[in-house]
């Protein structure tokens, strides 16, 4: 009786729920993990890059951090809610490759990272560099998307400024080297817009040159418009010619339409032109042209383009002064003293108007080269390189020009020692012992008996050098035979120089040693130059007391003979 009534005690007592105790182990390590977490978002809110994490399926955001909002100017929460955000604020021409590049390789199932243009909140455009980890369930299942995108504006903005400054060290370079490939005023013009066409973007371009018995600016050529339209919109007198030429300083028009300093507005107005930069051409600190360039919208000349197209018409009045000047000399050659001196003012002014451009040409690309201004891709050091080559060519023709001038001007001395003849050929050899870039041989003929000559042993070597040169560079393929050979009854030595090239007609053989003339002139299949290099062989020669002769066949090639005494009082 008194178990049952215990048990029923028992059964109705009232059971208390005690709450669960932790070890201090385990509050320990529940605070360490919180304190972990937090340090963790602290350090991914403290990066410089977007973290973000997002559905693989609708690419919806789950998780971004801070520096999304300061980078792009975008609240958190838009882009948690918004739907397809990422896709919407991509640059419109950047879109439809980015989407598709990141849609197949999150359906492969692939890591990947690309470079694209995003669109801030404020218009801005920004360079962002995604670097993308995708995240798979135990199945093998895309579940989600994990990654950072780092902001490459700037690095972009100086790969953009590099570039520009390669093209336009490439257009200043093909420019000068126009300079030097004709003397033709229409010529000159063609090739300057030509190139302007090639490197830069502006819709037309006008030349007006000042007319020196009127004082007036006429008009010479233009590109991209009607040149007998704009001849007659623009012929006008009544001193505005004037008051352009005493202009010496560039002037930029936002609306030609209707700015009064334009001419012909309604001829622009036709043409769909609106903005405008006109550049003196000047020579000699003297205005003797303008240099327009338009384009079809409102535009904002910076100071950098500004810049930038006054060396270029720096470059291009070089060249149309030259070629001015040519024609003065064509003009002038029946009065031969006059015709000397015009040739001695036009050879003076290219010299020394031309090494200033060139030299802070190829101090820029050696700038360049050496990475001083920047990183470069393999690509453009490789247009660099041939930039370079091409401003080297043309500083030896600059140095041609240079050399000519003291020639004629009687500044150029003989400075008479002995020079053994086996040692000089050795080294002169030795010079050539390069692959040539042509199916060539170049062979050497000359006995080691040589005896000792007393000449002026650097313009020996110029002449060799210049005749040498001139056979490989006009032989394609065969071959160039150099020989020397001792006369010892007259006392002189023999030096040939023999090619298989292209050769010149009999009747053009006698003036191939007049200043600017050059086998070009003959065969228009013949590689460029200034037509200097056999005018200086043959008064070197001359002034060691020595006869240069040649005989060729156009087709079969060419022998040089060079005979020069072994002594000068011999």
């Amino acid at each position: 009786m008194r178990t049952k009534q215990r048990d029923k005690k028992k059964r109705g007592r009232t059971v208390r729920a005690t709450k669960p105790k932790f070890s201090k182990k385990a509050k320990d390590s529940v605070r360490t993990t919180e304190l972990q977490n937090r340090r963790f978002l602290d350090l991914i809110q403290g990066l410089d890059t977007i973290v973000w994490e997002a559905d693989a399926a609708t690419w919806q955001f789950t998780f971004v951090n801070q520096r999304a909002e300061s980078i792009l100017g975008y609240p958190i929460e838009q882009w948690l809610t918004e739907p397809d955000f990422w896709a919407k604020h991509i640059h419109p021409e950047d879109r439809q490759e980015a989407v598709a590049y990141c849609r197949t390789a999150t359906l492969q199932g692939k890591d990947h990272e690309f470079e694209y243009r995003a669109v801030a909140a404020d218009g801005r455009v920004v360079w962002l560099r995604d670097i993308v980890h995708v995240v798979k369930d135990d199945k093998g299942q895309v579940q989600q998307l994990r990654g950072v995108m780092v902001d490459i504006t700037e690095r972009k903005q100086a790969e953009e400024k590099l570039q520009h400054s390669l093209e336009h060290i490439r257009a200043l370079q093909d420019i000068n080297f126009a300079i030097t490939s004709t003397l033709d005023l229409r010529a000159v013009l063609e090739v300057l817009f030509e190139k302007i066409d090639l490197f830069l973007p502006y819709a037309a371009v006008t030349v007006r040159l000042l007319n020196p018995e009127t004082q007036e600016l006429e008009p010479i050529a233009c590109w991209n418009i009607d040149e007998q339209e704009w001849k007659a919109a623009t012929a006008v007198g009544g001193g505005v010619g004037r008051m352009l030429a005493e202009d010496n300083l560039p002037v930029m028009v936002r609306n030609a339409q209707t700015d009064p300093r334009s001419l012909a507005s309604e001829f622009l107005r036709k043409q769909g032109l609106v903005s405008y930069l006109r550049v003196p051409l000047t020579a000699r600190g003297e205005v003797f042209g303008v240099l327009t360039f338009f384009t079809k919208e409102e535009h904002e000349f910076t100071a950098d383009e500004v810049e930038f197209l006054t060396i270029l018409a720096s470059q291009a009045a070089i060249a149309i002064h030259n070629s001015q000047l040519h024609e003065q000399t064509k003009k002038q050659a029946v009065q031969l003293e006059k015709a000397s001196k015009v040739k001695d003012e036009f050879l003076g002014f290219v010299s020394h108007e031309l090494r200033t451009p060139v030299n802070a040409i190829m101090g820029y690309t050696d700038m360049i080269k050496d990475r001083i201004l920047g990183e470069i891709s393999a690509e453009q050091e490789k247009a660099l390189a041939k930039v370079i080559g091409r401003s080297k060519n043309l500083l030896g023709m600059i140095n041609s020009l240079l050399e000519a001038t003291r020639v004629e001007a009687g500044a150029v001395k003989v400075a008479m020692k002995e020079v053994r003849l086996g040692d000089f050929l050795g080294e002169l050899r030795s010079a050539y012992d390069i692959p040539l870039d042509k199916e060539l041989t170049l062979t050497w003929d000359y006995p080691s008996d040589l005896p000792v000559m007393k000449t002026d042993r650097e313009k020996l070597r110029h002449i060799l050098e210049n005749l040498i040169n001139n056979a490989i560079k006009f032989t394609e393929r065969g071959s160039v035979t150099v020989t020397a050979r001792h006369l010892p009854e007259s006392k002189k030595v023999a030096f040939k120089v023999m090619d298989t090239g292209m050769g010149i007609p009999t009747e053009s053989v006698p003036s191939i040693f007049e200043m600017f003339r050059q086998v070009d002139d003959f065969n228009a299949r013949s590689p460029g130059g200034v037509g200097l290099g056999l005018h200086i062989v043959k008064k070197f020669t001359e002034m060691l007391a020595g006869r240069i002769e040649v005989e060729s066949q156009l087709g079969r090639g060419s022998t040089f003979t060079v005979t020069i005494p072994c002594s000068p009082y011999t």
